[in-house]
């Protein structure tokens, strides 16, 4: 069963998947944590196309922009095995969409809204 499409939804392609066809077509977003030098964010539409499969959940993330990122850049509760999955977002072309203390939150770590 296809997952449905999000907007706003990045899945990170790291090793084994061969994440070069992004990069080659500037697609997505770099991911300096991932011990993959190639490793990238891309939307979700885009790895379905070219991956013809939908993306494990524990690889999909969202942007989070400045004020709703602070809670993930500076939680109120630090849980290092958690927190270490969210990346802050630091290259020039992420900076340029989303802006200053933006940062990537894995699904399973997007804490509910409370509103």
């Amino acid at each position: 069963m296809m997952q449905r499409l999000r907007d706003n939804l990045y899945v990170l392609v790291e090793f084994p998947e061969d994440s070069s066809f992004f990069e080659e077509n500037d697609i997505g977003y770099p991911s300096f944590n991932s011990e993959d030098n190639g490793a990238r964010y891309v939307p979700q539409r885009n790895y379905i196309d070219h991956f013809k499969k939908d993306p494990e959940p524990n690889n999909c993330f969202r942007p989070f922009r400045w004020p709703e990122s602070q809670s993930y850049l500076f939680p109120d509760e630090p849980n290092e095995s958690i927190d270490v999955l969210n990346e802050p977002i630091s290259d020039e072309k992420g900076l340029a969409d989303f802006g200053e203390q933006a940062v990537w939150v894995s699904l399973c770590n997007q804490k509910k809204s409370t509103t």
